[in-house]
């Protein structure tokens, strides 16, 4: 993607959602315009692990009690895919 922006991020998050393929994964690459920042307006404040330089969020998933959807931010990625509750 050239032009990430929030919207753009927060529709990845309900599309990805949507799909209720929870063995799949998903990866966006980040190029050096993409600020942390721009994630965090789009979910909120993120989990920062102690000693750990990443941020993450994690959203309930509709209809299932069972997964949630765990967003990982990494310098040169961000990571989308569904982990066990």
């Amino acid at each position: 993607l050239e032009n990430l922006d929030v919207e753009t991020i927060r529709a990845i998050k309900e599309n990805f959602l949507q799909f209720h393929e929870y063995d799949k994964d998903l990866r966006v690459l980040n190029n050096f315009n993409v600020k942390k920042n721009l994630f965090i307006d789009a979910f909120g404040t993120a989990f920062n692990p102690p000693g750990k330089n990443e941020q993450i969020w994690f959203f309930n998933v509709p209809n299932n009690n069972e997964k949630v959807l765990k967003v990982l931010i990494k310098l040169r990625y961000s990571e989308f895919q569904f982990v066990e509750n």
